[in-house]
């Protein structure tokens, strides 16, 4: 419900004021939980990682001849939509490993330099 408020209210005018109090104003008509929520929301870190088996790319690479550019299998780390990078993977990802690999709390994976 939290979230669905807070979508309204984004896409509200409101938030095209030049007084920041006249989008405060709203969220403040709801209890707490509202502003926490969209204070998380707004410092929350942008970026993710995700396993990708991407044959479309890949094979648009290949034709252009870039098929290293745009492997097969691939990891894509996105920090922000300025700054991303993808690390090449020979074959494909198991969900189990990709799991493993995301967990801090079991031994790195180590890269191979080839």
């Amino acid at each position: 419900m939290i979230l669905k408020i807070l979508l309204s209210l984004l896409k509200s005018q409101t938030i095209n004021s030049d007084n920041c109090l006249e989008f405060i104003d709203p969220i403040t008509d709801y209890d707490q939980n509202l502003w926490i929520t969209l204070r998380d929301l707004l410092i929350l870190e942008d970026g993710y990682v995700r396993y990708d088996k991407d044959e479309e790319g890949f094979n648009k690479a290949k034709v252009d001849g870039n098929e290293h550019r745009h492997p097969l299998n691939h990891l894509d780390i996105f920090c922000t939509n300025q700054a991303t990078f993808k690390l090449g993977l020979k074959q494909k990802y198991a969900d189990i490993d990709f799991i493993d690999l995301m967990d801090r709390n079991t031994d790195c994976k180590y890269l191979n330099n080839h």
